[in-house]
This record gives C-alpha cells, structure tokens and sequence, in this order.
C-alpha cells in the first residue's frame, strides 16, 4: 500500500524515518511512502505533512487493515461480523460476510 503526503513545501527533506527510510517532497510538496510504513506517515505527519487519502478504496479483510495508532484513518473491510446498520462506533471484529466502512480512533479500528 503507498501513502501520499503533501509536504509543507518542494523540496524538504524530512531525514530517516522510523523504517529507516528517507523522505523529500518532489517539486509539487508530495510524499510516496511506498513501504506503507504507518509510522513513517505518523513521523511526517508530526513534522507538518498532511495525509492525501484516496477518494475509492478497495475493502480489505480486519486483519489486513494497518494499525490504528493514527486516528482519523478510513477504509472499507469486507469481513465484519456485525453490520453497519444499528452498530456505529463499535469495534470491528473479522469472520463474518458484512462490508462496512471502518474508522480508527487512535487505538482502535470502528464501524462507521
């Protein structure tokens, strides 16, 4: 999975980042983390980037969805044990049929 940030401005250089990887914005301010390290994106976020979601996403499986930890993610799971309907901030839980939107809290993955 690639993450896309929008940098401060062209041309910075945000240093190793927790990977071990090194980050400069292209010409345009914009980041590719193409190791989908979130704790790459959680760095450059701290140092002023700003996460540039996608506007469709394809479902993943519960297990397959990265860590929390950043609060405000979004994505769709295709694999939930509770529907949607009548369980907004719950939980989500993998092995059940139900493709429902998820959010993460900072601690945990949500219906809703």
């Amino acid at each position: 999975m690639t993450i896309f940030l929008l940098a401060p401005a062209a041309a910075i250089n945000f240093g190793t980042a927790p990977s071990g990887a090194t980050y400069v914005s292209d010409d345009l301010g914009l980041i590719a983390i193409t190791n989908g390290s979130v704790a790459d994106e959680a760095a450059l976020i701290a140092a002023g980037c700003t996460a540039l979601y996608p506007a469709g996403q394809a479902p993943m499986t519960v297990a397959t969805l990265p860590s929390p930890a950043i609060g405000g993610q979004r994505q769709f799971v295709s694999d939930s044990a509770s529907a949607a309907s009548g369980n907004f901030g719950v939980v989500v839980t993998g092995g059940g049929a139900n493709t429902v939107p998820v959010f993460s809290d900072g601690a945990n993955w949500r219906i809703g």
